[in-house]
């Protein structure tokens, strides 16, 4: 009986002993469950921050190609102030041309008045011309008829 109960007794240890393994595995897979979990957090996690890293990345490469906003504000203002010369330039040859364009017609006024003296001249000259001469003999006759009748 000695041996029965001490047979008893050693199973009923190794069965406490599996018991105590049985909680030991279920333990350690609980925590491998939530190592797990938490490396799937820290996998995601590590996915955004790599994403959000790129974006960064290629945005800040974006911005390293554009010029800093003084130099683009000081650009502006230099090119603001040359268009508003260029402006101000455009409108005095503007009024440059308009000027020439009234003194081009007055000379053009003027010289088809030029014309037209040289031409009422021709026409004078050629009426003249045109006209007979009157012998001397007639010449006196037309001054005498002229102070007979004073």
């Amino acid at each position: 009986m000695e041996q029965s109960s001490l047979v008893i007794a050693m199973n009923y240890e190794q069965q406490k002993q599996y018991e105590d393994l049985y909680k030991e595995i279920e333990t350690s897979i609980e925590r491998a469950k939530n190592r797990i979990q938490q490396c799937k957090e820290d996998l995601r996690s590590a996915k955004t921050v790599r994403k959000n890293r790129r974006e960064y990345d290629s945005l800040a490469k974006v911005l390293c190609d554009h010029p800093e906003r003084d130099e683009t504000l000081e650009k502006y203002t230099k090119l603001k102030a040359t268009l508003e010369r260029l402006e101000n330039l455009n409108e005095e040859y503007d009024r440059k041309i308009q000027l020439r364009k009234t003194q081009f017609h007055l000379f053009l006024v003027a010289l088809k008045g030029l014309q037209k003296i040289v031409e009422d001249d021709d026409l004078s000259s050629n009426i003249e011309d045109l006209v007979p001469v009157q012998s001397s003999k007639s010449i006196h006759e037309d001054e005498s008829l002229k102070r007979d009748t004073t």
